[in-house]
């Protein structure tokens, strides 16, 4: 079937032009509908909606989008099959609806993937516990392939002998098993690019994204019902003032450090902050998911991904500020060490870790089931509840002021609906969310093989039929933008290969730092490709890349200096202490 036909929309600035920071020597503060306070999955997708009903919209963040919790996560799509355990079943339901709500929107962004639950004898939940689960899991999922293209179907789940497991997965330890169960969600492709698509389509609509924009100070004014935001921008070094009739602090883990800015603002929850790592690795695991336990109780999950493995996560207390979290040489060597007592035939090092990442999980907590740091993790914050919440802050006396929590990619789209209803009643707007009639930007096709054969025939003179199929299952209907970028023919055969040895092209890459909001070569290499996360992608593709953000930036000699340092630090291992 032929691509669907996009709809006609109004006309706006280009992509380039608004994501581009405003003078500053303007007067005048700027008067929004609203701010946006956090660019990660849940920010973008606020903005998305609320651009979508028509509001004037500004986000900001602090550092790039998606670089906080958005960026540590597992990169899937899922129902909360856990979630059955604290009889959340209504929860469950809401993940799996959104989940199937995602494979129409954002078809080029998701794929299947099987997970192989392998029972070991004495280890977690009994298999006809587990059994059990997935029925109900099934059933509460009965609408998973409505409307749904067949790529993206999802079988049910099924029940696997012991023999079965090590079919499916040759380095389980046979002898140990009791059974196992192989059930489906869906993995996210590039979760930091699934973020910036929703910017990118709340542009499409005039709304507006601004990264490296940290908010200063939040004043609200009673008399005026106007809410004044000094932002400032560490790209320049000024600050920026705009007004807004109402705010949705979306801050993730600082969303109560957000709430201290504002006189009067007390939350009636508790943001727990819960630690997770992840590492990439050597592949140790083949198609499916392998999913064990700890002794604990705790799930342990090793995903294939690109040729490699992605292991996580840990789940731990976490006490400090958030900007001071990082990353230790103890958290990836106590990961490697689980693994390795729950599947010895990995035999993982620490010099098999070609990647870490980590981050901070606000979960929500109520204050009379707090819990003190010690607590075991069953009981603290693996235990806690992943349910979204949204505050209204106008019981504070701040009308129009909103705190989100405890979303994830799953459900983004309904965070973003639910608090909107919210601001539209305030601000007496009757508009209705449009979320779901219209695909993200490169969704917008019906049939991904009938829309590779559109743009081989459209842009064969520009790429190979090969590159052409790569770039439409990365970027989808985003296609035809790419190809109109204007590369000069001395970088027209410039390439970039990750260390899993998938290719990037210089048509796409300069097309992604030119109207991205890229500034630093960690925004491309780990949020707007997946370009650096298997490993350093090496000196050749290092060189390359310089090349272009010269090329786009004007980048002299020290910037240079200072991209190669960022470059280096980000494959470092963190030091011992």
């Amino acid at each position: 079937m032929p691509p669907r036909k996009k709809r006609p929309q109004a006309k706006t600035r280009s992509a380039k032009q608004q994501t581009r920071h405003p003078d500053s020597g303007a007067n005048k503060p700027e008067r929004l509908d609203l701010l946006v306070i956090g660019g990660g999955i849940s920010g973008a997708s606020i903005l998305y909606d609320a651009t979508q009903r028509g509001l004037t919209s500004l986000l900001v963040e602090k550092s790039d989008f998606a670089s906080g919790t958005s960026q540590a996560s597992s990169r899937l799509i899922h129902g909360g099959l856990r979630y059955l355990q604290n009889m959340e079943f209504g929860m469950v339901r809401e993940s799996l609806r959104e989940r199937r709500n995602l494979g129409r929107l954002a078809p080029h962004c998701i794929r299947p993937l099987g997970f192989l639950f392998a029972k070991q004898r004495g280890r977690g939940t009994s298999l006809a516990l587990v059994r059990i689960g997935l029925w109900l899991y099934d059933l509460l999922s009965f609408d998973r392939n409505r409307r749904i293209h067949q790529r993206l179907h999802l079988p049910r789940s099924r029940y696997l002998s012991p023999a079965a497991c090590v079919a499916q997965e040759f380095r389980l330890p046979v002898h140990q098993l009791t059974g196992g169960v192989l059930y489906y969600d869906y993995q996210n492709q590039s979760p930091e690019r699934f973020t910036w698509e929703f910017i990118q389509a709340a542009q499409q609509k005039g709304g507006r994204a601004w990264n490296y924009c940290k908010l200063d100070s939040l004043e609200y004014d009673p008399t005026s019902g106007l809410y004044t935001a000094v932002i400032a921008r560490s790209q320049t070094k000024d600050q920026i003032t705009v007004q807004s009739r109402s705010v949705i602090n979306a801050a993730g883990p600082w969303a109560d450090i957000v709430q201290r800015l504002t006189q009067g603002s007390q939350s009636h929850t508790r943001i727990q902050r819960s630690m997770g790592i992840h590492i990439v690795t050597r592949k140790i695991a083949q198609d499916h998911c392998v999913v064990l336990m700890r002794p604990d109780g705790r799930h342990l999950f090793i995903i294939p991904w690109h040729n490699r493995s992605l292991i996580g996560t840990t789940d731990a207390l976490y006490t400090g500020h958030p900007d001071d979290f990082r990353v230790t040489r103890a958290d990836i060597a106590g990961l490697i060490a689980d693994v390795n007592e729950a599947w010895p035939m990995a035999n993982l090092e620490l010099n098999d870790v070609l990647y870490y990442y980590g981050g901070l999980r606000p979960l929500v907590e109520a204050e009379n089931t707090a819990h003190a740091p010690g607590d075991d993790d069953k009981k603290g914050s693996y235990g806690a509840s992943r349910r979204m919440e949204i505050e209204d802050h106008g019981k504070d006396g701040l009308p129009g002021f909103i705190t989100v929590l405890g979303g994830k990619y799953t459900t983004s789209r309904l965070l973003a609906e639910k608090s909107i209803d919210l601001i539209c009643r305030h601000l007496g707007v009757a508009a209705t969310c449009q979320t779901l009639a219209q695909p993200l930007p490169g969704g917008d096709y019906q049939d991904i093989q009938d829309l590779t054969a559109v743009h081989q025939a459209r842009f064969g003179h520009l790429a190979t039929k090969q590159q052409l199929a790569v770039l439409t299952g990365r970027y989808g209907a985003l296609v035809p933008e790419i190809m109109a970028t204007g590369l000069p023919s001395a970088l027209q055969t410039l390439e970039c290969a990750a260390a899993n040895g998938d290719i990037y092209y210089a048509r796409e890459l300069l097309w992604i730092i030119q109207n991205e909001s890229v500034y630093n070569v960690s925004d491309l290499l780990l949020r707007r490709t997946n370009l650096g996360f298997f490993g350093d992608p090496g000196a050749v593709c290092q060189k390359n890349l310089l090349r272009l953000f010269a090329h786009t930036h004007q980048w002299g000699p020290a910037e240079l200096r200072r991209a190669r340092s960022e470059w280096q630090a980000l494959y470092l291992l963190p030091p011992e202490a």
